[in-house]
């Protein structure tokens, strides 16, 4: 008997101990580095920043990972792999990060990449934070991630790119959360991942309110009193402004604060408790313990604010009659088709109509954009727009009156083909778009890589899009068209243009064109061709920083940025040729990147731009600049507010998000937008985290708003208040001009030297108030712009330039222009050919000192002096020469002194963190917007004003405030106090 019970124990012995060890082995093998690097390798999709083990480095004397990015171009993902992961379990990651000499945008973040057992990719995401904790010079970032169903394995990287700087990594854990376990956290921190998400919020807040849940009415009450404190908040804020100008202590402000800071301490409590009930399912226990708290919350709330506008109210100085705000003519057609101007600010939304109710309290108006994209039907040769109507009936049961209509020619790459067309045509293989190897991509009919240069499907377009322009016309519900949503330029996944047939003819009618005849084109490009037919566009092959582009990869790359140009226009054109009473707005994500051409104003009636913060303001700068020329508006589609320069990294501190959000509104106001378009409720998509865009928290099942939400009323109504002067005025010029070297773009192709460039330029300089304009190379030799409107130029990374632009900057710097140039500039001209005479004339040369793959770095054939840069005289002007990237240059704050010195702001307030744009009215007032950027403490200095205005107001207040200024010196001078990202507007007279 023992003999046979002996083996059944020592199995069960060795079995436990199995498990035991199983249950003991480390979810990531080797995931804080005790092995070394054991298991560690990396991926890059550029050149790959260096990387190793740092034992010096550490948190708590543990070892880390070092990174080292040294171009921004490069990028690596040091990963490492695991088969441990669940599916549907929750786990919590920690990782102490710390940072040298990185910029506030570099994007570095934890990154999954989740497969099935057969390898198959089945997410891979940047994983975001929803904690975090400074501790000397180390951070801890707080991670929650859930394996998706199906997973075998993941791959766990840091993912490092468009940075510059060291990154140490280190002291990393992982542990699984226990089943069922809930926080519930304050309104002030965003932790989504706390629930499952995907579609399952939404079917739970649809079955809500399918059975008339009790929680969404307490839902409601709750939400309403959020934002109403939020206005109460801005009235507090407005209180201080007040306080200031009279020249009283913000002390007579404390009973008032005091309320408030006690109001928002309730709502936190009982939003805490409202998820508690509701995780809970306990509904009978709302009436006794969640109602009487909403109950006294909203007496206090209505008395406390009803109190502060009293004192607010007694504030007030007097009448300031000549600080009148015009109202906008909202009442009117939103666009004047005549003057091809709006008449107010549209504002716009895309969300899931089933929360419409939900969303009133956002103040979002009557506008709501279709989603269809094309016609549901094209039989006979007649489209079909039944998918629309069908949508706008839709929304117009929830109280939607006015739309727009989305076309999905030059949609991402993408573009419509009907089947009985590309049928009726034999299925051309040169309809759509061919790769690299000479085969067509994407479907053969529908939504497809369309090749919008094959004449025929040119053709098929314009009928499309004719009989879409004639069946909208007459339907003044909708405001407007919109293209090249999202566009990829020249681009069908991710190839350039240049290998179907129909191109090659296209690029030879350009060549023909531009050089008038083969002699003329032989000369200019030092060639011996014998006919047209024998040249065919260059591959994209982006040339080293510093070596010449051959002329066929310069035009190659030119005609293919104009040509596609050419194709958005054709779009705009054929709508409006049958309603012109609807602009055509083109909302691009890729200016500047994917789409170069300073011509792209030609191809809209509105011009739009989303990215992220990276890019926001630079391009937005951009476009702005162009305005001044083009004379057209600008506009907001497709909305990233949640994924500005404090996403990800800040994406779970509520507060920050209600101050991005501010910023993004304001900044596209005060900047000039004519339309604005905001979403969403929810998103059920994979990128929820990613572009952070919804208004309501998926904790509670969708129930409750984002504490960050009533940001968007808040600054909604200040702008609409000023409506009518932003879009009277114009920003005033800045005397400083950096140069968008159209040819060296060209050569560098996407994701250029010359963009990283600008974009470090754009912070050393947009902080300070130093506003600057950026104009082509082109136009300056085109005639179209001049020099003589500017005291300092500045060359982000510009060795190919218009000739005849080099000769003007030669003329600019003799007469005393200052040109300031980051790498070197005017080595070969707009063809690639050899030029060189900038740096002649000041008696230098250029030599690169940097090995392919490194970051660029010059020499000049002079010393560099102890602030970093070669500088020499020309004439009477100066010409200062960066040898390597600005972004390393620890003199940073010398240099932009240096540019202040020739050409001073137009509005300015040294020592705080203002932000301040001035606009110039038609009757010789000025408009002042100011933001305070940052989102985490007030801000308080003198603000300067270039000019002696007699007369100051602050005209965001009940009524209009005046401001005691103090003129000297030409400027005019007065005080401003802004909360964490607060905004306010002054009218200055003379």
């Amino acid at each position: 008997m023992m003999r046979r019970i002996f083996p059944f124990l020592l199995a069960c012995a060795c079995g436990l101990a199995m498990a035991s060890a199983r249950a003991q082995e480390p979810l990531i093998p080797n995931f804080g580095f005790s092995e070394g690097l054991k298991g560690w390798t990396a991926w890059a999709s550029a050149t790959e920043h260096p990387w190793s083990l740092d034992q010096a480095v550490g948190h708590a004397g543990k070892p880390s990972l070092r990174i080292e990015a040294r171009n921004p171009s490069g990028n690596v993902m040091v990963m490492t792999e695991t088969g441990r992961l669940k599916p549907g379990e929750r786990y919590v990651i920690d990782a102490w990060w710390r940072t040298e000499s990185v910029a506030a945008d570099a994007r570095a973040d934890l990154r999954i990449i989740f497969r099935d057992a057969a390898g198959k990719w089945l997410t891979g995401d940047d994983i975001y934070p929803y904690a975090t904790q400074t501790e000397g010079e180390w951070t801890l970032k707080r991670y929650r991630i859930m394996p998706p169903e199906r997973t075998a394995s993941a791959t766990v990287g840091f993912w490092v790119r468009e940075a510059t700087g060291t990154f140490w990594i280190s002291d990393l854990s992982i542990r699984a959360i226990p089943k069922g376990e809930r926080t519930y956290p304050s309104m002030y921190d965003y932790d989504p991942d706390e629930v499952t998400l995907g579609p399952v919020p939404l079917d739970a807040f649809n079955k809500l309110k399918e059975t008339d849940s009790p929680f969404l009415p307490r839902a409601k009450r709750w939400n309403q009193l959020l934002f109403k404190i939020a206005f109460w908040q801005e009235d507090l804020s407005r209180a201080r402004r007040a306080l200031l100008y009279r020249g009283r202590s913000q002390d007579a402000l404390g009973a008032q604060g005091k309320a408030l800071d006690a109001a928002l301490a309730d709502l936190d409590r009982l939003q805490q408790l409202y998820g508690r009930l509701y995780v809970a399912n306990a509904a009978a226990d709302l009436v006794t313990k969640l109602d009487p708290g909403l109950e006294r919350l909203e007496k206090a709330v209505a008395a406390g604010h009803a109190g502060l506008q009293r004192f607010l109210d007694s504030l007030a100085p007097g009448e300031a009659k000549w600080a009148t705000v015009p109202r906008a003519p909202t009442d009117q057609p939103w666009w004047d088709a005549e003057k091809k101007r709006p008449r107010y600010i549209l504002w716009n939304r895309w969300s899931n109509p089933a929360f419409h109710d939900m969303e009133e309290l956002l103040e979002m108006g009557d506008c709501q954009t279709l989603t269809s994209g094309y016609p549901i039907t094209f039989e006979k040769g007649v489209a079909g727009w039944q998918n629309y109507l069908d949508q706008w009936e839709r929304l117009q049961k929830v109280g939607i009156r006015r739309s727009s209509l989305i076309t999905h020619y030059s949609l991402h790459d993408k573009g419509y083909l009907a089947p009985e067309f590309v049928k009726a045509q034999g299925d051309d293989p040169d309809l759509r778009m061919w790769d690299a190897e000479g085969k067509p991509m994407g479907p053969k009919s529908g939504v497809t890589l369309f090749n919008w240069l094959n004449p025929k499907a040119g053709a098929h377009m314009e009928d499309v899009l004719t009989q879409m322009a004639r069946f909208f016309k007459d339907r003044k519900e909708y405001q407007f068209y919109i293209d090249s949503w999202e566009c990829a330029g020249p681009y069908a996944s991710g190839v350039r243009i240049g290998y179907n047939p129909s191109h090659q003819a296209a690029f030879r009618d350009y060549l023909r064109a531009r050089y008038g005849s083969l002699d003329r084109l032989n000369q200019a490009w030092n060639t011996r061709y014998g006919s047209f037919e024998e040249i065919k566009p260059a591959p994209e092959k982006p040339v080293a920083l510093g070596d010449a582009a051959a002329p066929l990869v310069l035009e190659s790359q030119r005609w293919a940025h104009e040509a596609y140009v050419d194709y958005l226009k054709r779009i705009r054109d054929t709508i409006a040729a049958v309603d012109p009473t609807k602009p055509v707005f083109g909302e691009h994500s890729g200016l500047l990147d994917r789409v170069l051409s300073p011509r792209i104003w030609e191809s809209v009636d509105i011009l739009g731009y989303h990215n992220r913060g990276r890019t926001t303001m630079p391009v937005q700068v951009w476009m702005a600049s162009l305005q001044r020329v083009t004379k057209k508006p600008m506009g907001l589609y497709e909305n990233f507010w949640g994924c500005q320069e404090d996403h990800p990294q800040r994406m779970h501190e509520e507060r920050v998000m209600r101050a991005q959000m501010r910023r993004y509104l304001y900044r596209h106001a005060v900047w000039g937008h004519c339309t604005q378009t905001w979403w969403y409720a929810y998103t059920s998509a994979p990128y929820l985290k990613s572009y952070n865009g919804n208004w309501f928290t998926p904790i509670y099942d969708l129930t409750t708003f984002r504490y960050s939400a009533p940001g968007f009323p808040v600054e909604k109504r200040k702008v609409d208040r000023v409506q009518s002067l932003l879009l009277a005025s114009e920003i005033v010029p800045s005397r400083v001009l950096l140069v968008q070297p159209y040819a060296e773009m060209l050569a560098q192709g996407p994701r250029s030297e010359v963009l990283n460039e600008w974009l470090a330029w754009h912070r050393l300089l947009f902080p300070r108030n130093q506003l600057y304009e950026v104009f082509p190379d082109t136009w300056f030799a085109e005639g179209k712009v001049k020099l003589s409107g500017f005291d300092v130029v500045i060359l982000p990374v510009a060795c190919h330039l218009e000739r005849a632009f080099t000769q003007q900057l030669v003329e600019f710097l003799r007469a005393g222009g200052v040109v300031i140039a980051s790498g070197a500039p005017g080595l070969y001209d707009q063809l690639g050919r050899p030029d060189g005479s900038l740096l002649a004339a000041a008696g230098l040369s250029a030599r690169r000192e940097s090995k392919p793959g490194e970051a660029w770095r010059f020499s000049y054939g002079a010393p560099v002096n102890e602030r970093g840069w070669v500088e020499a005289k020309v004439g009477k002007g100066s010409l200062l020469l960066l040898p390597s990237s600005l972004a390393g240059l620890k003199t940073r704050d010398a240099l932009a002194e240096r540019v202040r010195a020739h050409a001073v702001p137009a509005a300015e307030a040294p020592g705080t963190t203002l932000e301040l744009l001035l606009r110039a009215l038609p009757d010789d007032r000025y408009l002042l917007c100011a933001l305070n950027a940052s989102p985490d403490a007030p801000t308080t200095g003198d603000v300067v004003v270039r000019g002696s205005f007699t007369r100051v107001a602050d005209i965001d207040m009940p009524r209009p405030f005046p401001v005691a200024a103090k003129r000297a010196a030409g400027s005019t001078r007065f005080r401003v106090t802004l909360d964490p990202g607060g905004t306010a507007y002054y009218l200055l007279a003379r």
